[in-house]
């Protein structure tokens, strides 16, 4: 077994495929319960992440023929990064984007009714109270929605948005899940309830200590979530192999890959065969109860199934092939 050694100033690190050990202190108490990996119960449900400001308004009957054509069990509102700075109310972002589509949280009964769809709901813990997210989703229910599934966050581990000055460690993150889900189990009881994982290795302390730090003290939660996307310029294997030296989850919970996809260059040779065996692998991945791919529409081509600049309907060469998946997941 190939073993990585990380120097760090305070203490030393050894990295396995799946085992991360530090002579740093263990907070073990606080770990999540042992639950089985998969169940009957626990179906693994397919769809898409969708962020909502690039979403076609919904009064397009092809638009919403091209969604049921891809068949999503689930799609994730209001989306990732967008979910931070939301207003549900408005249906808008506190940061707008030209040409950006406005869907209030009326708009997802309004998906539901029309295509059958599952919704993940993804909270904002940055820019948000936890009484505003909770008034999303009894909104929401007293709309008729089901509350099913709950998402804390995005990506909260990422260097790009100054989230380490809220969130300095997976440790500050786990504190702010602890805080949130005893109101959001009181407030909807069936709810499952998701925090943050990390996808992929890297080079900056905060990022290599997340996910054993999250698992170590959160509490209470029904899964974790991952984004795998392949990079420009690499390939699934490579992909495979990253995900796996990051993936940390001893208790075997479930896991759900909110957000999936080729970040390659759509003319590249290959894109679509990379693509599907990504696809394959999330899908069959033993811990994965929900696999989400980016994005159902999107600002360009890349990683859509349907494209914005057509109002959603008009199919994409990736679009294609999820309506053949989706075909023949409905025939297994």
């Amino acid at each position: 077994m190939k073993i990585l050694i990380f120097k760090q100033p305070f203490f030393l690190c050894a990295f396995t495929l799946a085992v991360v050990s530090c002579t740093s202190p263990q907070i073990v108490q606080n770990s999540p319960k042992e639950r089985p990996a998969s169940t009957e119960k626990d179906k693994k449900l397919t769809g898409f992440n969708q962020n909502w400001r690039y979403l076609p308004s919904l009064d397009n009957e092809t638009f919403i023929n091209n969604i049921k054509m891809l068949a999503p069990e689930v799609i994730r509102y209001p989306g990732g990064t967008v979910a931070h700075g939301w207003n549900w109310r408005t249906g808008t972002h506190i940061k707008p984007e030209p040409k950006d589509f406005v869907h209030p949280i009326a708009d997802v009964k309004d998906l539901i009714n029309k295509t059958g769809v599952r919704i993940v709901f993804n909270l904002d813990i940055v820019y948000s109270s936890l009484d505003d997210q909770v008034e999303m989703l009894n909104t929401a229910k007293s709309m008729g929605v089901k509350i099913e599934f709950i998402e804390l966050g995005n990506e909260i581990y990422s260097k790009l948005h100054g989230y380490e000055n809220q969130f300095p460690d997976g440790y500050a993150y786990a504190d702010t899940v602890n805080s949130w889900v005893p109101r959001l189990r009181k407030e909807f009881p069936d709810a499952k309830i998701a925090a943050l994982h990390i996808g992929k290795p890297s080079t900056i302390e905060r990022q290599l200590t997340w996910n054993r730090q999250v698992t170590e003290k959160v509490r209470d939660i029904d899964a974790f979530t991952y984004h795998i996307y392949i990079s420009p310029n690499a390939d699934f294997e490579k992909r495979k192999e990253q995900f796996l030296s990051a993936y940390y989850n001893p208790n075997k919970i479930p896991i759900w890959v909110t957000e999936y996809g080729n970040m390659a260059d759509y003319t590249k040779k290959g894109y679509l065969d990379e693509l599907r065996k990504l696809v394959n692998y999330v899908e069959s991945f033993p811990e994965v109860t929900m696999a989400l791919n980016h994005a159902m529409v999107s600002a360009g081509i890349n990683r859509s199934k349907l494209l914005r600049s057509d109002n959603g309907v008009k199919f994409t060469d990736e679009g294609r092939m999820f309506v053949e998946l989706a075909k023949n997941r409905k025939h297994q």
